[in-house]
Protein backbone atom coordinates (compact mmCIF):
# COMPACT_ATOMS: atom_id res chain seq x y z
CA UNK A 1 0.00 0.00 0.00
CA UNK A 2 1.48 3.75 -0.50
CA UNK A 3 0.06 5.24 2.53
CA UNK A 4 2.35 5.77 5.35
CA UNK A 5 2.90 8.43 8.22
CA UNK A 6 5.95 9.42 9.21
CA UNK A 7 5.98 11.06 12.26
CA UNK A 8 8.35 12.37 15.91
CA UNK A 9 8.11 9.99 18.29
CA UNK A 10 10.21 12.08 21.44
CA UNK A 11 9.23 15.66 20.13
CA UNK A 12 6.24 17.97 18.98
CA UNK A 13 6.18 20.86 17.15
CA UNK A 14 3.41 22.55 15.65
CA UNK A 15 4.54 23.70 12.60
CA UNK A 16 6.24 21.42 9.90
CA UNK A 17 9.47 20.10 10.30
CA UNK A 18 10.07 18.67 7.00
CA UNK A 19 9.93 18.89 3.42
CA UNK A 20 8.96 15.88 1.56
CA UNK A 21 10.12 14.35 -1.07
CA UNK A 22 9.30 11.91 -3.54
CA UNK A 23 10.92 10.05 -6.41
CA UNK A 24 8.42 9.93 -10.15
CA UNK A 25 7.80 6.18 -9.57
CA UNK A 26 7.01 7.12 -6.18
CA UNK A 27 8.89 4.44 -4.50
CA UNK A 28 11.55 5.96 -2.85
CA UNK A 29 11.28 9.17 -0.06
CA UNK A 30 13.84 12.11 1.01
CA UNK A 31 12.59 13.41 4.29
CA UNK A 32 14.55 17.18 4.48
CA UNK A 33 14.32 18.36 7.92
CA UNK A 34 14.10 21.92 7.93
CA UNK A 35 13.72 22.64 11.72
CA UNK A 36 17.24 23.01 13.48
CA UNK A 37 16.34 22.24 16.53
CA UNK A 38 16.02 18.70 14.91
CA UNK A 39 18.96 18.60 12.49
CA UNK A 40 21.36 19.61 14.76
CA UNK A 41 20.39 16.60 16.95
CA UNK A 42 22.94 13.51 16.68
CA UNK A 43 19.81 10.99 17.34
CA UNK A 44 16.09 11.54 16.34
CA UNK A 45 13.97 9.14 17.00
CA UNK A 46 10.64 8.51 14.54
CA UNK A 47 7.96 6.14 14.23
CA UNK A 48 6.78 4.86 10.54
CA UNK A 49 2.91 3.54 10.14
CA UNK A 50 2.40 1.64 7.13
CA UNK A 51 -0.52 -1.35 6.21
CA UNK A 52 1.33 -4.61 5.59
CA UNK A 53 -0.17 -8.28 4.83
CA UNK A 54 -0.45 -10.96 7.69
CA UNK A 55 -0.49 -14.24 7.26
CA UNK A 56 -4.49 -14.34 6.12
CA UNK A 57 -2.84 -12.30 3.43
CA UNK A 58 -5.17 -9.28 5.06
CA UNK A 59 -3.66 -5.40 5.26
CA UNK A 60 -3.18 -3.88 8.77
CA UNK A 61 -1.83 -1.00 10.22
CA UNK A 62 1.86 -1.76 11.63
CA UNK A 63 4.08 0.57 13.04
CA UNK A 64 7.82 0.46 13.48
CA UNK A 65 10.06 2.84 15.23
CA UNK A 66 13.70 4.02 13.47
CA UNK A 67 16.26 5.24 16.05
CA UNK A 68 18.59 7.46 13.14
CA UNK A 69 21.41 8.44 14.13
CA UNK A 70 23.55 11.13 12.30
CA UNK A 71 26.89 10.53 10.52
CA UNK A 72 29.20 13.27 9.57
CA UNK A 73 30.12 13.47 5.62
CA UNK A 74 33.10 12.74 4.72
CA UNK A 75 34.48 16.26 2.53
CA UNK A 76 37.42 16.66 0.25
CA UNK A 77 39.77 19.33 1.28
CA UNK A 78 39.30 21.41 -1.92
CA UNK A 79 35.25 21.65 -0.62
CA UNK A 80 36.27 22.38 3.05
CA UNK A 81 36.42 26.49 2.63
CA UNK A 82 33.41 26.32 -0.55
CA UNK A 83 30.09 26.43 1.59
CA UNK A 84 28.20 27.93 -1.74
CA UNK A 85 25.19 25.93 -2.44
CA UNK A 86 26.19 23.16 -4.82
CA UNK A 87 24.04 22.26 -8.33
CA UNK A 88 24.58 20.70 -11.51
CA UNK A 89 23.38 21.69 -15.17
CA UNK A 90 22.66 19.34 -18.26
CA UNK A 91 25.08 21.31 -20.23
CA UNK A 92 28.87 21.70 -19.55
CA UNK A 93 30.88 24.74 -20.28
CA UNK A 94 31.91 24.97 -24.37
CA UNK A 95 29.00 21.58 -24.48
CA UNK A 96 26.35 21.53 -27.17
CA UNK A 97 22.79 21.64 -26.06
CA UNK A 98 19.87 19.94 -27.81
CA UNK A 99 17.30 22.54 -29.26
CA UNK A 100 14.36 19.87 -27.69
CA UNK A 101 15.45 20.27 -24.11
CA UNK A 102 14.96 22.56 -21.26
CA UNK A 103 18.02 23.87 -19.52
CA UNK A 104 17.91 21.44 -16.41
CA UNK A 105 19.22 22.27 -13.00
CA UNK A 106 20.11 19.20 -10.04
CA UNK A 107 20.50 21.19 -6.98
CA UNK A 108 22.13 19.13 -3.86
CA UNK A 109 19.41 20.44 -1.38
CA UNK A 110 16.00 21.88 -1.61
CA UNK A 111 15.40 25.26 -2.76
CA UNK A 112 13.86 28.23 -0.62
CA UNK A 113 13.97 30.62 -3.57
CA UNK A 114 15.27 31.40 -6.86
CA UNK A 115 15.53 35.44 -8.46
CA UNK A 116 15.71 35.31 -12.50
CA UNK A 117 16.79 39.08 -11.69
CA UNK A 118 20.07 37.45 -11.10
CA UNK A 119 20.22 35.14 -14.34
CA UNK A 120 21.33 36.42 -17.31
CA UNK A 121 21.08 34.35 -20.90
CA UNK A 122 22.66 35.69 -23.97
CA UNK A 123 22.85 34.61 -27.69
CA UNK A 124 25.97 35.40 -29.43
CA UNK A 125 25.01 36.53 -32.94
CA UNK A 126 28.05 38.31 -35.31
CA UNK A 127 29.98 39.25 -32.17
CA UNK A 128 26.12 41.25 -30.78
CA UNK A 129 25.04 39.83 -27.23
CA UNK A 130 21.29 39.37 -27.76
CA UNK A 131 19.23 38.77 -24.45
CA UNK A 132 17.00 35.79 -24.33
CA UNK A 133 13.84 35.44 -22.72
CA UNK A 134 13.13 32.50 -20.25
CA UNK A 135 10.65 30.70 -18.18
CA UNK A 136 11.93 29.36 -14.72
CA UNK A 137 9.91 26.32 -13.04
CA UNK A 138 10.23 23.84 -10.95
CA UNK A 139 9.86 20.07 -11.73
CA UNK A 140 6.72 18.66 -10.37
CA UNK A 141 6.88 17.85 -6.49
CA UNK A 142 10.97 17.50 -6.46
CA UNK A 143 12.38 20.50 -4.57
CA UNK A 144 16.20 20.01 -6.46
CA UNK A 145 15.05 20.04 -10.02
CA UNK A 146 14.32 23.33 -12.17
CA UNK A 147 13.92 23.93 -15.35
CA UNK A 148 14.83 26.72 -17.51
CA UNK A 149 12.46 26.53 -20.77
CA UNK A 150 14.14 28.53 -23.80
CA UNK A 151 13.02 28.68 -27.43
CA UNK A 152 16.51 27.61 -28.59
CA UNK A 153 18.40 28.71 -32.16
CA UNK A 154 20.49 25.82 -34.18
CA UNK A 155 23.66 26.80 -34.41
CA UNK A 156 23.74 29.45 -31.86
CA UNK A 157 26.39 30.27 -29.23
CA UNK A 158 24.70 31.01 -25.86
CA UNK A 159 26.28 32.61 -22.72
CA UNK A 160 24.63 31.70 -19.45
CA UNK A 161 25.69 34.12 -16.11
CA UNK A 162 24.32 33.05 -12.72
CA UNK A 163 25.11 35.65 -9.95
CA UNK A 164 25.25 34.94 -6.67
CA UNK A 165 21.66 34.65 -4.32
CA UNK A 166 20.55 33.91 -7.48
CA UNK A 167 19.53 30.45 -5.67
CA UNK A 168 18.76 30.00 -2.01
CA UNK A 169 18.06 26.59 -0.11
CA UNK A 170 16.15 25.55 2.88
CA UNK A 171 19.12 26.26 4.85
CA UNK A 172 19.97 29.86 3.79
CA UNK A 173 22.92 28.69 1.73
CA UNK A 174 23.18 30.65 -1.73
CA UNK A 175 25.49 29.77 -4.48
CA UNK A 176 28.10 31.55 -6.20
CA UNK A 177 28.64 33.29 -9.54
CA UNK A 178 29.09 31.01 -12.24
CA UNK A 179 29.12 31.63 -16.30
CA UNK A 180 29.65 29.18 -19.18
CA UNK A 181 29.40 28.86 -23.08
CA UNK A 182 28.09 26.91 -25.35
CA UNK A 183 25.97 26.04 -28.66
CA UNK A 184 22.56 24.75 -29.32
CA UNK A 185 22.81 21.38 -31.94
CA UNK A 186 22.06 21.81 -35.99
CA UNK A 187 18.70 21.08 -36.20
CA UNK A 188 20.00 18.57 -39.57
CA UNK A 189 22.01 16.83 -36.82
CA UNK A 190 18.42 14.96 -35.87
CA UNK A 191 16.56 12.25 -37.30
CA UNK A 192 13.04 10.91 -36.73
CA UNK A 193 11.05 8.21 -36.20
CA UNK A 194 7.28 7.50 -37.33
CA UNK A 195 5.95 3.95 -36.34
CA UNK A 196 2.06 3.21 -37.59
CA UNK A 197 1.15 1.44 -34.19
CA UNK A 198 -1.98 -0.87 -35.48
CA UNK A 199 -4.46 -3.77 -34.43
CA UNK A 200 -5.85 -1.65 -31.70
CA UNK A 201 -9.20 -2.28 -30.45
CA UNK A 202 -11.79 0.32 -30.99
CA UNK A 203 -12.90 -0.12 -27.50
CA UNK A 204 -9.49 -0.85 -26.19
CA UNK A 205 -9.32 -2.74 -22.49
CA UNK A 206 -5.80 -1.19 -22.10
CA UNK A 207 -3.88 1.38 -22.96
CA UNK A 208 -0.29 1.26 -25.05
CA UNK A 209 3.20 2.87 -23.88
CA UNK A 210 4.89 3.65 -26.50
CA UNK A 211 8.70 3.68 -25.46
CA UNK A 212 11.90 4.41 -27.44
CA UNK A 213 15.08 2.77 -25.58
CA UNK A 214 18.23 1.97 -25.63
CA UNK A 215 19.84 -1.37 -24.84
CA UNK A 216 22.99 -2.11 -22.77
CA UNK A 217 23.77 -5.14 -22.09
CA UNK A 218 20.62 -6.11 -19.40
CA UNK A 219 19.29 -2.70 -18.41
CA UNK A 220 17.14 -0.38 -20.61
CA UNK A 221 17.06 3.33 -20.71
CA UNK A 222 13.61 4.65 -22.06
CA UNK A 223 14.40 7.92 -24.17
CA UNK A 224 10.95 8.79 -25.21
CA UNK A 225 7.32 8.18 -24.54
CA UNK A 226 4.25 8.56 -25.65
CA UNK A 227 0.79 6.81 -24.47
CA UNK A 228 -2.51 5.98 -27.05
CA UNK A 229 -5.33 4.28 -27.44
CA UNK A 230 -6.11 4.01 -30.68
CA UNK A 231 -4.90 3.12 -33.94
CA UNK A 232 -2.21 5.76 -34.67
CA UNK A 233 0.70 7.09 -36.07
CA UNK A 234 3.49 7.58 -33.28
CA UNK A 235 6.34 10.28 -34.03
CA UNK A 236 9.90 10.44 -32.51
CA UNK A 237 11.62 13.55 -33.15
CA UNK A 238 14.81 15.37 -32.44
CA UNK A 239 16.59 11.88 -32.33
CA UNK A 240 20.78 11.77 -32.80
CA UNK A 241 22.09 9.43 -35.11
CA UNK A 242 22.57 5.67 -33.34
CA UNK A 243 20.30 2.60 -32.81
CA UNK A 244 17.18 2.68 -30.66
CA UNK A 245 14.58 0.16 -29.86
CA UNK A 246 10.61 0.02 -30.19
CA UNK A 247 9.05 -1.28 -26.91
CA UNK A 248 5.32 -1.32 -26.20
CA UNK A 249 3.22 -2.03 -22.58
CA UNK A 250 0.10 -3.12 -22.74
CA UNK A 251 -1.33 -0.83 -19.54
CA UNK A 252 -4.11 -2.48 -18.69
CA UNK A 253 -4.85 -0.56 -15.76
CA UNK A 254 -3.99 2.69 -17.25
CA UNK A 255 -1.69 3.09 -14.45
CA UNK A 256 0.55 4.79 -17.04
CA UNK A 257 3.34 2.51 -16.16
CA UNK A 258 4.17 -1.21 -16.63
CA UNK A 259 3.29 -3.80 -13.52
CA UNK A 260 4.89 -7.27 -12.46
CA UNK A 261 1.35 -8.49 -11.56
CA UNK A 262 0.89 -10.25 -8.56
CA UNK A 263 1.58 -14.15 -7.96
CA UNK A 264 -0.81 -14.48 -4.35
CA UNK A 265 -3.71 -12.87 -6.69
CA UNK A 266 -2.58 -14.76 -9.65
CA UNK A 267 -2.29 -11.58 -11.56
CA UNK A 268 -0.09 -12.28 -14.44
CA UNK A 269 2.39 -8.69 -15.38
CA UNK A 270 1.70 -6.85 -18.16
CA UNK A 271 2.82 -8.02 -21.75
CA UNK A 272 5.18 -5.95 -23.11
CA UNK A 273 5.71 -5.93 -26.92
CA UNK A 274 9.44 -5.62 -29.01
CA UNK A 275 9.71 -4.58 -32.75
CA UNK A 276 11.87 -7.04 -34.25
CA UNK A 277 15.11 -5.16 -34.97
CA UNK A 278 17.03 -2.37 -34.25
CA UNK A 279 16.27 1.66 -35.22
CA UNK A 280 19.09 3.08 -36.88
CA UNK A 281 18.72 6.64 -37.17
CA UNK A 282 20.72 8.61 -39.59
CA UNK A 283 20.66 12.39 -39.55
CA UNK A 284 18.14 14.82 -41.19
CA UNK A 285 16.55 11.76 -42.36
CA UNK A 286 12.95 10.24 -41.42
CA UNK A 287 12.24 6.34 -40.55
CA UNK A 288 8.90 4.77 -41.47
CA UNK A 289 8.14 1.94 -39.26
CA UNK A 290 4.47 -0.60 -39.16
CA UNK A 291 4.26 -1.87 -35.64
CA UNK A 292 0.63 -3.93 -35.56
CA UNK A 293 0.22 -4.98 -31.87
CA UNK A 294 -2.04 -7.97 -32.94
CA UNK A 295 1.07 -9.55 -35.24
CA UNK A 296 3.38 -9.18 -32.02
Amino acid sequence: KDSIIFSLADTTLEHEWYIKEQNQAADSMIFWLTDSSLYNKERLLFTLTYQKEDSNMIYQWGTDTLNLRYVEQKIKKKEESDTSLKYSLNVKDKGTMDLNRNLDFKFETPLHSYDTSKIKLFALVDSIEIPIDFEMSKDGLNYRSYSMKVDWSEDTIYRLEIYPKAFTDIYETVNDTNILLFETQKRDFYGKILIDVTGVDSIPTYQLICQLITQKKESETVIKEKTIQNNQLVEFDYLPPKEFMFKVVLDKNFNGKWDTGEYLKHVQPEEVLYHDEKIKVRSNWDIEINFNVNKK
